[in-house]
């Protein structure tokens, strides 16, 4: 957990059970406070902290009043004083036997609080041997002595940090602060249950790495090599998760034959019983979760949502506020932290046959979960945030690989479904045609060329595809705004075709400003209503900033 994400949980967080802590350090406490206050609040506990000044534990654990709930963080110098990085170092070695009584005399005053309970840090001491040997002895004494305190923990010498303890009197490392909070919560609430009891999963670029509606079955990768190494590791997690009896779902803004292949092919770690149940429908991903909370009849509190895509993340957490939504990582780097993430929401005590059967259960009381048509949540405001950028190019004449590649593979968003080769595409460019393509940026990176279009002389837009992977950004409708103020006609013509997959496209088509297009399956000619459109979309394209580097000179 990082800081902005406590401040997150904290400003959404509408209060819970009022629980009063005593949380004792000898160093400074206040950058560890917000953390422990939001991982509480994931578990609906509303904590008041109270810690003891700078440098006062030893006065503190002798005259703290009882609280609700006592914690103590020790470091080696709260055992012994001599140990302390900020007094300096001693003049003469230590001798064990005189600082192993002082010690237990250190130690019996922090055991006297009976309900209290201890993490020791295992932090590196002062070089006050001449042996390493003899002072990595030491240490080892010292650890040992606090692991007598009753349900002591100890926790690595990386969760000290030493250029942060001298600076500002804070003795943690920064990136470990979510992880003591963890541990924080773990410990003196233990007799607080996870209410988490359904991880609802995207799939695309989660469970494998790649798009398989464009990648195809055999391009994307789940095994334990190179580029699939994370989600074959997330699909084992997923595994031991269900077998812990946590419920499993996925969601996919997709086609249900299509989101389902992988799992039909066989070929993962993860089957497809492993799940209550897999929904793939066009519709928004907060709809999709309602409906499996509805079904199940189980509160949305219930539910954990994971997916790569931050504008999925954004719009469940805005739908649906209740949701405990968490980002899978782009790496192997931040892949630990986020499994403790999950791990921790589903903390189970004990595992009944109930829970290990829980998934078949659930798998005989329906054979399938129909999402809600929902529009989902508004995203105007998020967008904006995000600082896109769409560039759009003349792709006609040169570095066209990108915009045929587009159209070949995209199902979704695609006008007609109709596959064009290279030489089709440029004898539509050499009659008098255009290639026209838009690349996306964001304050995240760029996402490359994700829009393709083909018009040919006389103006039909004979291809228009967009990738599945900026999906609810509006850039199909800011794409179509710039090419309506480009022309002068008051209509566009648009070759379109049903096909089994392009529903995206079809609910695209939906609007007002296109004419009745009725559901066929040959090419037909629609024709879009200039005016109409910009007046309803003409706003998509101030949510872009507008690089025209096409030159076209469209009328």
């Amino acid at each position: 957990m990082k800081f902005l994400e406590t401040q997150k949980i904290l400003r959404g967080f509408q209060g819970g059970k009022p629980t009063k802590v005593f949380l004792g350090m000898s160093g400074l406490a206040s950058p560890l406070v917000p953390f422990v206050k939001a991982m509480a609040a994931q578990i609906n506990i509303d904590a008041e902290i109270d810690t003891p000044p700078f440098g006062t534990l030893h006065h503190a654990v002798l005259t703290a009043n009882a609280k609700e709930k006592e914690i103590y963080i020790l470091f080696p110098w709260d055992i012994l004083p001599e140990l302390d990085w900020r007094t300096g170092f001693p003049e003469k070695e230590f001798d064990f036997s005189s600082l192993s009584t002082k010690a237990m005399d250190s130690l019996q005053r922090f055991a006297a609080r009976e309900s209290a309970a201890f993490v020791y840090i295992q932090a590196p001491t002062p070089p006050f041997y001449i042996s390493e040997i003899d002072r990595l002895k030491f240490e080892a004494m010292v650890a040992a002595l606090a692991l007598r305190l009753p349900g002591c923990i100890s926790l690595p010498p990386d969760y000290f940090s030493l250029a942060e303890y001298c600076a500002y009197g804070c003795p943690f490392s920064s990136p470990k602060l979510g992880d003591v909070a963890r541990v924080i919560r773990d410990l003196i609430w233990q007799e607080y249950a996870s209410t988490h009891k359904v991880l609802v999963t995207d799939l695309d670029n989660v469970v494998w790495r790649g798009v398989v509606s464009e990648d195809g079955l055999n391009g994307i990768e789940y095994e334990a090599r190179d580029g699939g190494y994370i989600h074959f590791l997330y699909q084992e997690f997923l595994r031991s998760l269900v077998a812990r009896g946590i419920l499993l779902a996925a969601v996919s803004r997709n086609d249900q034959e299509v989101a389902l292949s992988p799992f039909k092919a066989d070929l993962m770690a993860l089957k497809e019983s492993h799940f209550v149940s897999i929904v793939a429908s066009y519709q928004a991903k907060s709809a999709q979760i309602d409906s499996l909370a509805e079904q199940m009849n189980l509160p949305l509190e219930a539910f954990v949502f994971i997916d790569d895509n931050e504008l999925e993340i954004a719009e469940v957490s805005q739908a649906l506020p209740s949701v405990t939504c968490l980002t899978f990582p782009k790496n192997l780097h931040a892949f630990n932290e986020f499994l403790r993430d999950v791990s921790s929401l589903f903390d189970r005590k004990a595992l009944t046959k109930e829970d290990a059967a829980r998934t078949e259960l659930y798998r005989q009381r329906f054979d399938a979960l129909p999402p809600r048509h929902s529009k989902g949540a508004d995203l105007t405001k998020f967008l904006k945030g995000l600082e896109m950028e769409m560039r759009i190019y003349d792709r006609s004449r040169k570095e066209n690989e990108r915009a045929i590649q587009l159209i070949n593979k995209t199902n979704q968003f695609n006008l007609n479904g109709r596959r064009l080769s290279a030489k089709e595409v440029e004898e539509v460019v050499e009659g008098g045609g255009l290639l026209l393509t838009a690349d996306l940026r964001d304050r995240t990176g760029s996402h490359g060329e994700v829009v393709a279009c083909l018009i040919d002389q006389s103006g039909l837009v004979l291809s228009f595809v967009m990738s599945c992977r900026v999906f609810q950004r509006n850039i199909e409708h800011a794409f179509l705004s710039w090419l309506l103020n480009k022309r002068s006609s008051e209509t566009l013509s648009l070759a379109f075709a049903e096909t089994p997959r392009n529903e995206p496209l079809q609910q695209f088509m939906d609007d007002p400003a296109f004419n009745n297009h009725g559901s066929s399956e040959t090419l037909g000619c629609v024709r879009l209503n200039q005016r109409a459109f910009l007046d309803s979309h003409q706003s998509s394209l101030n949510l872009f900033t507008l690089f025209d580097m096409s030159g076209t000179g469209l009328t």
